[in-house]
């Protein structure tokens, strides 16, 4: 919608990553103190898991806007085995800190620490993709190194 309105397709893909990051970092931030029933835990769980799965929607895209078309699976599964491995690690230490916090705590103290983290990684990865992510675009170099020639070629 934002690029058939005349939004250059690499701030387009920039806002609306912001935009899912947004809608998982808010219901994550937001839920020790909204959360007071089983329903509105699945409330903050079902909002966070939507911008979780927007975000990948529009990763997914993102890499078919700066690698060539050749290597776009390659990429996403290298992707993939990085969200893989920083998921394992993330549940590990999700339960080592559940473990020592809510022995000294208490488990509603414990989770709340979970779900400030939680929203606080969220939020640390989306300044690096805004500050440090570098541009959005077709990459020349990886289309040399394809084969493929010019980046516009391949549109």
């Amino acid at each position: 919608m934002m690029i058939k309105r005349g939004v250059v397709v690499s701030r387009a893909r920039r806002i609306s990553l912001v935009i899912a990051g947004a809608l998982m970092v808010m219901p994550l931030v937001l839920g020790p103190w909204v959360i007071g029933s089983p329903m509105s835990a699945l409330i903050v769980f079902g909002l966070a898991g939507f911008g979780y799965t927007s975000y990948t929607a529009n990763s997914l895209a993102l890499t078919a806007d700066v690698v060539p078309p050749s290597s776009c699976a390659s990429a996403w599964g290298l992707a993939c085995i990085g969200n893989g491995i920083g998921g394992a690690i993330f549940q590990s230490l999700s339960g080592v800190v559940l473990k020592k916090v809510s022995a000294v705590s208490g488990y509603a103290v414990a989770y709340n620490v979970l779900f400030l983290g939680f929203g606080g990684s969220v939020l640390i990865g989306m300044i690096i993709l805004l500050f440090f992510a570098g541009p959005f675009s077709r990459c020349k170099s990886l289309f040399d190194h394809a084969g493929v020639g010019e980046p516009e070629a391949a549109l």
